[in-house]
Order: C-alpha cells, then sequence, then structure tokens
C-alpha cells in the first residue's frame, strides 16, 4: 500500500478516534513527594584525549534500556555507539546520500533494543543500524516528515513513529472539534519497512489568548519566555500525553480506552525583578534583531511546566518551572552581541506513572539537562570545567520503577 493510499484510508477512523477520545477521569494528586537523590556514577566527555570522546555539537541522543548510547555530533556530522559502561564502540554510518549514509540526523530511536533507527529528512527516509554499525535497512520516501521535539520515536512493539503534517480538504484542521487540533500523523514502520500503523496527534487548545514570544534554548531546557504552548509527546506504549502549562494539569490519552486527566495543586512562581529584568534584555535584543517590528512583553508569572519527556519506562517527566537562582556564566566572546542569562532555574521535574500517579520530584545539577531515563539511571548533558560538552549518568536513589 502507498503512503497516499495509506492516508486516505486510515485518516478519517483515526480523526474521529481523536474527536471522541474526551477525558473520562479525572486524578486528582497531592504534592507529597518522596526524597529521590542523584548519585552520578560515571562521565563521558573530554576536552582533551581521543576524538571519539570529545564532543563539539551533540544535536541528538539516545539510550537504550541497558544504557547503550547512540550520539550525533553536529560538528563532525557523526553518528556514534557506546556502550553501558561508556566506552566508545564504533562510529555508524557517515555524511553522504548513499547506503548507509545521511545528510543529517534529526532523531535517534531505538528499537526493540536490536536496531538504531535514525530520522535523516535530508535523503528523506529512515535508516535502520545494527549496534555494531552494519547497515540494517533504509525506509525512503518520507518527504512529508517534521522533525523537532518528540517528532520520531520507537515503541514497545518494535515499530518506528515519524510524524508527518496532515491537511484535509476543504477543512480547517484547527475545527476538528472544541479544544483540539488535528494538523499531524505519526506513521508506524515495522522493522521490514512496511507501514503498519498511524496514531492522530491532537494538540489541546489554550484557554488563554497567545502573545508573540520567543524562545531560547538553554543547557537545562529551552523554553518560550514565560508563555504557555501546547505540548504533545508519545509513551512507548503508543499513549500521547499533552497539556498546555496553563495549569498543573495534562491528558493521556491511551490507544483504547478513556483519555485520563492528571492534576495537580498549584501556585504560579512569580519571577524577581532581577529574573524579570535579566529576560527583558533578550526581549530587547530579539526586538533589535528585527528592526523593532515586533516588542516581546515579559510576564510577570512563570507557567505551571514547559515541556513534558517520557522515559523508557513509561514514566511521564513533566518540566516544572520554580525559583530561579544566579549563576557564574562565563562572558560572551569579543563581537557576540547577545545578552547573558544569569537568571537560571535547574531543571525540575514532576514524575508520575505512566498511568498518572505522581511519584516525586527530581532536580538536576546545575546548567545540566535531561537526555534520558532508564530503570534507575539518567542521563544528563551539561558543560565540564572547561566548558566542554559532557554527558553525566546518574543512579537515582526512592524513584519507582
Amino acid at each position: 500500500m502507498t503512503l497516499g493510499l495509506f492516508l486516505t484510508a486510515v485518516h478519517e477512523p483515526f480523526a474521529q478516534q481523536a474527536r471522541n477520545a474526551r477525558p473520562l477521569r479525572t486524578l486528582s494528586v497531592t504534592n507529597q513527594q518522596p526524597a529521590i537523590r542523584l548519585t552520578p556514577i560515571r562521565t563521558i566527555g573530554t576536552l582533551e584525549g581521543p576524538p571519539e570522546y570529545a564532543f563539539g555539537q551533540l544535536d541528538e541522543i539516545a539510550v537504550d534500556k541497558r544504557g547503550r548510547m547512540y550520539t550525533y555530533d553536529q560538528k563532525d556530522h557523526q553518528l556514534r555507539a557506546y556502550d553501558a559502561a561508556g566506552k566508545f564502540v564504533t562510529k555508524i554510518g557517515r555524511r553522504g546520500s548513499g547506503p548507509g549514509e545521511y545528510q543529517g540526523v534529526v532523531g535517534i530511536a531505538v528499537v526493540a533494543d536490536s536496531f538504531v533507527a535514525i530520522h535523516d529528512p535530508g535523503n528523506a527516509r529512515i535508516t535502520l543500524f545494527e549496534p555494531s554499525g552494519k547497515l540494517y535497512r533504509t525506509i525512503s520516501e518520507l518527504r512529508a516528515t517534521s522533525w523537532g521535539g518528540a517528532s520520531f520515536f520507537a515503541d514497545n512493539a518494535g515499530r518506528v513513529f515519524v510524524r508527518i503534517p496532515v491537511r484535509r480538504a476543504g477543512a480547517d484542521p484547527r475545527s476538528e472539534g472544541p479544544g483540539v487540533n488535528i494538523g499531524a500523523l505519526f506513521l508506524g514502520f515495522d522493522t521490514r519497512g512496511r507501514l503498519v500503523d498511524s496514531i492522530p496527534v491532537v494538540s489541546p487548545k489554550l484557554a488563554s489568548a497567545q502573545t508573540r514570544g520567543f524562545y531560547l534554548m538553554l543547557a537545562e531546557g529551552g523554553h518560550l519566555a514565560f508563555r504557555p504552548e501546547p505540548v504533545v509527546v508519545p509513551a512507548p506504549n503508543g499513549s500521547m500525553i499533552a497539556g498546555t502549562g496553563e495549569t498543573m494539569r495534562f491528558t493521556i490519552t491511551p490507544r483504547t480506552g478513556a483519555a485520563r486527566v492528571i492534576e495537580q495543586p498549584w501556585t504560579a512562581v512569580t519571577l524577581t525583578s532581577a529574573e524579570h529584568d535579566n529576560w527583558e534584555e533578550w526581549a530587547t535584543y530579539f526586538s533589535k534583531q528585527e528592526d523593532g517590528r515586533f516588542t516581546y512583553a515579559i510576564p510577570t508569572k512563570k507557567p505551571a511546566y514547559n515541556d513534558i519527556k517520557v522515559d523508557l519506562n513509561g514514566r511521564i517527566w513533566v518540566s516544572v518551572f520554580t525559583t530561579a537562582e544566579k549563576r557564574d556564566i562565563p562572558p560572551r566572546a569579543a563581537g557576540d552581541k547577545r545578552p547573558l542569562l544569569v537568571w537560571r532555574q535547574r531543571a525540575t521535574f514532576d514524575v508520575y506513572s505512566a498511568t498518572g500517579s505522581l511519584l516525586g520530584r527530581v532536580v538536576l545539577p546545575p546548567l545540566q539537562g535531561l537526555i534520558q531515563v532508564t530503570g534507575d539511571q539518567l542521563f544528563a548533558m551539561g558543560k565540564g570545567p572547561d566548558d566542554e560538552q559532557i554527558i553525566t549518568v546518574y543512579r537515582i536513589a526512592g524513584l519507582k520503577q
């Protein structure tokens, strides 16, 4: 079946399913959280030493359930494999358009702990490698795919999914139903390259009017200058997790059965005057970059959260906003006119089970961002003493699996 025929066949039923997937049960959870501790067990990355341990600009990182890690470095356009102890194993593929090559990698997924799948929109394909680096299969003709955020993932059934935009003839995709917006599908392929599944992407609607904002990508995670935005992320079991961050509330929509709303008591964090002024420096900078055509106002209060991640055990990690702390940030290079953002908050996550039970809160060390979690191991990325990129693996104590 061709891609076009497949979409014609499945889009209407899945659109109907999305419209019918109204939350039927709300779970209210308390903010009582057990003590969760992170203990560093190893660090990968060096400024001096073998080049396979020197990271230039890591754009994509994936971890499998065994703790093996796969990285794509934008500086040398190279995919690398590391074992569960952090030891370099091999380079995988290289830049190019031939078999086993890639123009760029904008998503890595580990399929059934047996294959490493990469999304390569430059060559309009998905490529699967064995962990040894051997080419396994290429899935071609994916010219309508999107990327960024959670647009590429593998499920527990050994299928790899890529997100594509969908537009229905004669209909505005924003009018599919009250409070929802269908504008994309995840297409699922098995390891033989066959198109076997699809999942609708149903975006929640913001309750408040959205004003113009700017996005800063920080070491601890990026966000839209304290403005709520719709978040939709897939889980390994095929569920979709969605929310806006306007309150501490999100919805878990399984493949079958009723959707579930998870809600937690929440009080908005107020920006201090120093933090607000620091962000206003960035607002002024972006306005000047655009010759004053746009202005940006920084809110006085922070949303509940700015992102959601799902780990390899299916636990839901909600990236919450907290009080910022002043950090010692190295000065810009000569000629770099961008402001320094010195008021930063630690990456902080309220962690829930796959069904929405609150498990606790995890706080990363300063200026580190979450990569992935499997079992009791957490992978984070940050900077070393000489500003080199490093990956630190922590042991988590006190968090249920």
